[in-house]
């Protein structure tokens, strides 16, 4: 698992690498779940589906980033 901080939201990586889940502030989108909603628990990060294995999360200000294993 991996966790990564920005300036008010979090993201955290799922064991397997299939599965981003984010909280915090919202109102820019930055959490990746198709609102600008705060979420007080961490929801699904919408989008990523099919993806191959998602091996690193960043986070900043107000965006979110995630990098495959295919790079």
């Amino acid at each position: 698992m991996a966790v990564a901080c920005g300036l008010a939201h979090t993201l955290a990586l799922g064991e397997r690498g299939c599965s981003i889940f984010a909280c915090g502030r919202g109102d820019r989108g930055q959490l990746g779940a198709g609102t600008r909603k705060h979420q007080r628990t961490p929801v699904p990060v919408a989008g990523l589906e099919g993806l191959p294995d998602i091996v690193m999360v960043a986070a900043g200000c107000y965006h979110s980033a995630a990098m495959t294993s295919a790079g």
